[in-house]
């Protein structure tokens, strides 16, 4: 079965198990926020419609401006981005043909890219036994061995997060290296645990690319748009590298009003508070293993019949619930599933199934 590489995808997913167009979907495979877009997105969006009459401005300066100022960073330091793809592939690029470390269970793209632009992967494994737990020790012995490190912080699936004493060590030595360091937050915004912001790092580091994405946040995964964070020169370097005009002129401009949000960020980490501590403790009472995330997606498996987890999966997709595979992560290999941490009703829907689940199977 060649099952997508992505979640967010129930076309695919009803084609690929023969259901009806018709047939209900309620999506726990994307990582996106329920509570988003804010509704000012629409009026935002309807009013960018003057800028696609117009190029954009190749230099994306005034979006660039508006991050850096958020960020307390200079423009300079700032690469605006199609998406975070873009952004993994434009610092993939800075060590083609060399050699990169990544972490397994994570995010796919980066071994693509990988693979893209020539790179040897080497892989490690986070500790399932131990609750994913970065296997520190292991990486501080492979940095002198590789080029750069790809990092996803919170992870993508597990939804656990490096700790900042570790990450700490690991930039120390990398930098003393020589090794490009990728720290991926594409889902810092959601961050439940204490949280310090890494953009100060780079003051210290200067081997260290931050990721950040825009759309995952405010619900608007098709604008595509995200951003690099790194040193002046490698900034250059990537803006140097990217594809002319790669952010579309309405994305670009939605950007200055998107950084001043803080208040929609602000009540949606207080809500995802709230729900992940009744929706955890509730999935544990029902007798399920869960990630110890500090996001808004965790990992799931009935530890009473792990070696059905894709019939748990069949059974949630045709009562109407899309959960994400793992099928195509290394290290999980369809053992779990993945789940986006939902509005209180629809948790309360997937928890009415995983009941039923245990009774009717």
């Amino acid at each position: 079965m060649e099952w997508p590489s992505h979640g967010g995808q129930p076309t695919q997913i009803k084609k690929l198990f023969t259901l009806s167009e018709q047939h209900p979907i309620l999506d726990f495979s994307a990582n996106l926020n329920p509570l988003g877009p804010p509704e000012w997105v629409r009026d935002a969006w309807i009013d960018s419609f003057n800028q696609i009459v117009v190029y954009p401005d190749p230099s994306y300066l005034d979006a660039r401006t508006s991050i850096a100022e958020r960020e307390g960073l200079r423009p300079e330091q700032v690469v605006l981005t199609n998406g975070g793809a873009e952004a993994i592939f434009l610092t993939a690029k800075r060590v083609q043909g060399g050699k990169a470390l990544v972490i397994h269970p994570t995010f796919g793209e980066y071994e693509q890219a990988c693979a893209h632009y020539g790179i040897h992967i080497e892989r490690l494994y986070l500790n399932e036994a131990e609750q994913f737990a970065f296997p520190y020790e292991q990486v501080l012995e492979a940095i002198s061995n590789v080029d750069v490190i790809f990092l996803c912080r919170p992870n993508n699936p597990t939804g656990t997060a490096v700790e900042e004493n570790s990450l700490r060590d690991i930039m120390d030595l990398a930098v003393h290296s020589g090794v490009l360091v990728v720290i991926d937050e594409a889902f810092a915004d959601f961050m439940i645990s204490p949280n310090k912001e890494l953009t100060t790092w780079l003051e210290t580091y200067s081997n260290l690319v931050l990721l950040r994405s825009m759309t995952k946040m405010f619900t608007i995964p098709g604008v595509r748009l995200g951003y690099a964070l790194t040193q002046e020169l490698t900034a250059s370097a990537m803006r140097a590298d990217q594809i002319p005009w790669s952010v579309n002129s309405a994305a670009a401009a939605l950007v200055p009003i998107l950084i001043r949000d803080t208040t929609f960020v602000k009540a949606t980490k207080e809500w995802l508070i709230e729900q992940w501590t009744s929706l955890r403790s509730n999935l544990i009472a029902l007798g399920y293993d869960v990630s110890s995330t500090c996001t808004n997606f965790y990992l799931l498996r009935d530890p009473q019949r792990i070696e059905q987890t894709q019939e748990l999966y069949v059974f949630l997709l045709n009562n109407g619930l899309l959960a994400r595979h793992t099928t195509t992560f290394p290290g999980l290999d369809g053992r779990y599933l993945r789940l986006a941490i939902r509005s209180s009703q629809e948790n309360e829907q997937l928890l009415q199934l995983l009941s039923r689940w245990r009774v009717e199977s």
